[in-house]
């Protein structure tokens, strides 16, 4: 699956935020917000965030699907697809409630994607439309993840 044209993402674009795709050099900037995002998370244990962090996304096969986010020329957030799933959704910390996660998500949704989310994400995806499909209970180094598994039928 490839990300929208130029256009979709384009019509977000504003005087505070600017939404691109994502090119190499900026993948360190990437994985540090997807870390910062991640200890914000207040859903999980700690062992469950340091394992979360450790599975660090293979950022040079993704990143020409990925769109990011800058306010001020400061990195605020991220979206990531592969194939049909919406594979990374990040919102940096200090830019959370300003609706960067809604809008990074309606560049890429596409009727019947699907997104394996937590539930930081959950009430996001309910807002714009994508359903409940299933638990997607797992077990990662012995700790359990209690996801769940979405589709968007705009």
């Amino acid at each position: 699956m490839k990300i929208p044209n130029q256009d979709k993402i384009s019509k977000l674009n504003s005087d505070t935020f600017k939404f691109n795709i994502g090119k190499k050099d900026d993948i360190e900037l990437l994985e540090s917000l997807r870390i910062r995002s991640i200890e914000n998370c207040k859903y999980y244990t700690k062992e469950q965030l340091d394992i979360w962090k450790s599975l660090t996304p293979d950022w040079t096969n993704i990143i020409n699907n990925t769109i990011v986010c800058n306010s001020k020329k400061e990195l605020s957030g991220l979206v990531s697809i592969r194939d049909n799933e919406l594979y990374l959704l990040y919102v940096d910390p200090l830019f959370q409630k300003h609706r960067i996660g809604d809008k990074l998500v309606s560049i890429v949704e596409t009727q019947g994607m699907v997104c394996d989310t937590n539930s930081n994400s959950e009430r996001l995806l309910k807002k714009r439309g994508w359903v409940f499909n299933s638990d997607n209970i797992k077990e990662i180094r012995g700790q359990v993840f209690k996801n769940k598994w979405y589709t968007f039928n705009g």
